[in-house]
């Protein structure tokens, strides 16, 4: 089989690159011909062997976000050109930019199948930013951020609609979109690194650094999306127990005003592995998140993990057996919980050693062993029909 992904996102450090990393990956040291075609700041192309990484420069581009951008000029020529003179036997699209939009052209134009995965909530995504300029404007119209979600969502409608499959990270995600979507919906889980991520990393010194005697982490964007001026207000009312952010995003500086957290800012490899197995136990919030990729690192570092009931994330955590499945939002709840964790250290060690053996299940090559079963099983299908 002969791969193509499109991805508007390959080189960033978010979930949705993360996928697609481990998936290079994968395909080269299994011999399979995948080509990833991302957007970039420059246009170049990298090889190892059966693996090309072609990253695109925007030709006019225009930032969603510090770390993401969108084409306007959408079809880009030089891949055309390329399609023409290479044969593919399926376009997996990652991503309903600049990106998924080109494969969606390049899939009809030379009639090669293709299907698409729903990684992020863009819809409610959008709805919270525009929540928060309203607020900000002192301005009471609570039909705006709705109706900005509804417009996105039309969008998206007609996106994905043009695939016969569509792959959703989570049972949460697939029903959701079952909802919403006129075609055909299928599971593409994820997995993680459970040799990088591994409770052997724990450092001693690291709490000792920081004067902490007990660490509640987050990890990931620090976006007004991810729900964090609730849990830097139950924290604020906590003692003897810190609240460790580790990530980046354009709501940081404003959460720092508000919170007595720790942010220790973007980290990534043995470092953040090292912070991971030194914490006590990890807070995740966000009712946006489809999967939430952390969670699982959080897991295999051998920590308890609290999240809400709304969102993907739930559906990795075994409720009061590796962590807490709590109401969205709920203070009381949530507070409650997190003071339990921080006074009992048996039922926080009782609780990590489950996540652990759960995350031990979910290796990347397993996931994307299924992932490849789906995609022969697809094109079996539609060679039928």
């Amino acid at each position: 089989m002969k791969l193509a992904v499109f991805t508007d996102t390959f080189d960033e450090i978010n979930g949705v690159a993360i996928v697609y990393q481990r998936l290079a990956e994968y395909c080269l040291n299994k011999n399979i011909q995948l080509e990833i075609f991302a957007l970039s700041k420059i246009t170049s192309t990298e090889e190892k062997k059966n693996l090309k990484i072609h990253r695109m420069k925007c030709l006019m581009p225009m930032e969603i976000q510090p770390d993401l951008s969108y084409d306007i000029i959408w079809l880009n020529p030089r891949l055309v050109t390329y399609f023409k003179k290479n044969k593919f036997d399926l376009i997996h699209v990652a991503t309903p930019g600049s990106m998924g939009l080109n494969a969606l052209f390049i899939s009809k134009l030379f009639r090669i199948p293709a299907i698409a995965t729903y990684h992020t909530h863009i819809p409610e995504y959008v709805k919270e930013r525009v929540n928060k300029i309203i607020k900000k404007a002192n301005l009471k119209i609570d039909t705006i951020g709705v109706g900005s979600e509804n417009i996105t969502w039309e969008f998206m409608k007609i996106f994905y609609n043009r695939f016969k499959l569509v792959l959703a990270p989570s049972e949460f995600t697939k029903k959701d979109l079952q909802d919403k979507l006129n075609t055909k919906i299928e599971i593409f889980s994820h997995g993680v690194d459970i040799n990088l991520f591994n409770p052997r990393k724990c450092n001693e010194n690291f709490k000792k650094k920081y004067g902490i005697k007990v660490a509640a982490l987050y990890v990931g964007r620090i976006a007004v999306e991810k729900n964090l001026e609730f849990l830097a207000e139950i924290f604020n009312d906590l003692k003897g127990c810190n609240l460790v952010l580790v990530g980046d995003g354009p709501h940081r500086q404003e959460l720092e005003q508000k919170s007595d957290a720790l942010f220790l800012g973007f980290k990534k490899g043995e470092e953040l592995a090292e912070i991971y197995a030194s914490c006590d136990f990890f807070v995740f919030p966000s009712t946006t998140d489809s999967f939430g990729i952390v969670v699982l690192e959080a897991m295999a570092s051998g920590l308890p993990v609290l999240v809400s009931d709304k969102g993907g994330p739930k559906e990795i955590i075994l409720d009061n057996l590796n962590g807490f499945i709590l109401k969205n939002n709920d203070s009381k709840e949530w507070k409650s919980k997190i003071e339990s964790l921080c006074k009992d250290a048996n039922l926080r060690k009782k609780l990590g050693t489950i996540s652990r053996d759960l995350a031990l299940r979910r290796s990347w090559e397993k996931v994307f062993d299924e992932l490849f079963k789906t995609y022969e099983k697809f094109l079996k299908e539609i060679n039928i029909k």
